[in-house]
């Protein structure tokens, strides 16, 4: 099987980099960008744009994507019984409310999530419970988890969707699956309950915002 490539260095960050796409919604131009500027030829809409910028921040500025690496690369979660017990401890952190699971896929020797910490919870204390949790939980003295991990903080809607279809389509990019919710170890399995999309990714509710009198 060929080496899997973890995000830090995968050629999805770059391209997602070079595309920014820029809406209009409504009376007012906000683009999906977080740091968007509102069209200043709308004056009346202005406060209101800019209000809604700041709502969009404030939703986003948490959800992230994350990859964790098994210690020494090691494909630990090749064996059935250790991807389950991964599992469980991602819903038993998700069920005490330490952070919100959106998508997540286990692969041999990494996790890929998308996650939004608890508000009184750093993204690296949230992922402490998810790293030492198990390892906890598999009773190994050695090394479990390489130390550091990487993260992407999620844009808007766009940015999303694309790490939720590469955190699907990696089995069967792996060629662990033929298609993927053949994949027992994944969200796209629907072994477990997740969170919906945060409501601030969604241009409709935007919208209504910026249309409602």
């Amino acid at each position: 099987m060929p080496p899997i490539i973890p995000w830090k260095s995968g050629p999805l960050r770059a391209a997602l980099r070079a595309h920014k796409p820029n809406r209009p919604l409504g009376p007012c131009s906000v683009l999906a960008s977080p740091t968007a500027i509102c069209d200043t030829s709308h004056r009346r809409t202005d406060a209101r744009c800019a209000n809604i910028v700041q709502m969009q921040m404030q939703m986003n500025a948490r959800l992230f994507f994350i990859t964790t690496i098994t210690a020494h690369r090691q494909p630990i979660f090749r064996r059935e019984g250790a991807a389950n017990l991964l599992i469980e401890t991602l819903a038993h952190y998700r069920d005490q409310r330490k952070y919100l699971l959106h998508e997540f896929v286990i692969m041999p020797d990494h996790l890929h999530a998308l996650l939004t910490p608890a508000d009184d919870l750093s993204l690296e204390r949230s992922l402490q419970f998810i790293k030492g949790g198990f390892s906890f939980r598999l009773k190994f003295r050695g090394p479990v988890w390489q130390a550091s991990f990487s993260n992407h903080r999620i844009r808007d809607l766009e940015d999303y969707e694309n790490h939720r279809e590469y955190i699907r389509m990696n089995p069967v990019r792996a060629r662990l699956a033929e298609r993927p919710e053949k994949y027992p170890y994944s969200s796209a399995a629907s072994t477990m309950q997740l969170d919906p999309v945060p409501q601030g990714l969604k241009p409709r509710s935007l919208e209504e915002i910026v249309t409602r009198p």
